[in-house]
């Protein structure tokens, strides 16, 4: 690869910066040529499954001529390496850079539905981290793993391989903060950076993550739906609205039973009752009469709560899967609560 001489390498750098196309006319000639001569033997490669190497020709061919095209295919050989981690990091961020180009460079629109429906096809092999730094002194550095995390990273999701997050931040004059979670496919861990008091002693810091279920939303990251962009809570919702019309149903049949009770008691009795003279069989048919009424009131009240209910959350959970943090069931320490926005 040709290297820039010191003020075209400093006026390509920032013309990347700034998403600025446009470069001087010699250093443009070689960079596209190198970008795309990288893509292409990457392709070869990754079309002949050789993951490894053709995943350092896309990064090659990323660092010399970025693309969101480029990038789909980074996150296509780490999710063939098993690296389900960093390619749901790589697919995501392809799509939301594919979808910001896509409006000028409508070749673009399929590397963003590709990314994204990609991304979330993986949501349930990977664990889910967010790292929040509240405070954070000069010097700060965060890790994730062993990953150095940027300052854009903190408070947003991150995913890892593994069973493990660990999370530690260090800063001149304070004690460090370090923070382990056990974590599972489709979960998340949440770890609230903390530094101790200047001059204390260094202690280890176990996280108190939440645990959240996956939900539907947009890589923008958030949490994505693992159904290829259907809400689940539409799920939900439909099966209490069924359990509902199914009570309101055996409501119906216990009402017909216990009408059939009456009527062979009036054909007994004749209209003005049994009386005194009511028989063993006739005092059984009104008991099991009255335990009929009361399972029908029960059926038909439960149903009713139940359908209005499920009613309700397929309604409030409806419209698309890149609509961010729907109802999300969330389990803390000692806490249990839904929250999301309905």
């Amino acid at each position: 690869m040709t290297r820039l001489p010191g003020a075209r390498a400093a006026l390509f750098g920032v013309s990347l910066a700034l998403g600025v196309v446009a470069l001087p006319p010699a250093a443009d000639a070689q960079v596209v040529m190198d970008g795309r001569a990288l893509f292409q033997q990457g392709r070869a490669a990754y079309d002949g499954q050789r993951w490894e190497e053709a995943l350092g020709l896309f990064r090659q061919s990323m660092t010399a001529l970025p693309s969101p095209n480029t990038r789909l295919y980074v996150g296509r050989c780490l999710r063939a390496l098993g690296r389900y981690g960093e390619a749901w990091q790589e697919l995501s961020r392809a799509a939301t850079e594919a979808n910001a180009r896509r409006a000028q460079e409508p070749r673009f629109t399929p590397t963003a539905e590709a990314a994204l429906a990609e991304s979330m096809a993986l949501t349930d092999r990977i664990a889910y981290v967010v790292v929040e730094v509240p405070e954070a002194p000069p010097g700060t550095t965060v890790t994730l793993n062993g990953r150095v995390l940027s300052n854009e990273e903190f408070s947003t999701l991150l995913a890892v391989d593994g069973t493990t997050a660990a999370v530690e931040a260090v800063a001149p004059g304070v004690v460090p903060y370090r923070g382990t979670s056990q974590v599972s496919a489709g979960h998340q861990a949440r770890f609230v950076v903390r530094f101790g008091a200047p001059n204390a002693a260094v202690a280890t810091t176990e996280s108190q993550p939440m645990v959240t279920l996956v939900q539907s939303g947009m890589n923008r990251p958030t949490l994505v739906s693992t159904d290829g962009g259907a809400n689940p809570w539409r799920s939900v919702g439909l099966s209490a609205l069924g359990v509902g019309v199914a009570l309101g149903i055996g409501g119906v049949v216990t009402a017909v039973l216990a009408q059939g009770n009456e009527s062979t008691l009036l054909e007994q009795c004749g209209g003005g009752g049994c009386g005194a003279g009511i028989t063993p069989a006739q005092r059984a048919l009104v008991d099991e009469g009255n335990t009929l009424v009361t399972a029908t009131n029960a059926l038909w009240i439960s149903g009713g709560v139940l359908a209005a209910a499920g009613l309700v959350t397929f309604l409030v959970a409806g419209g698309r899967s890149d609509e961010v943090f729907t109802p999300t069931l969330a389990v803390g320490l000692g806490t249990v609560g839904l929250r999301g926005r309905f």
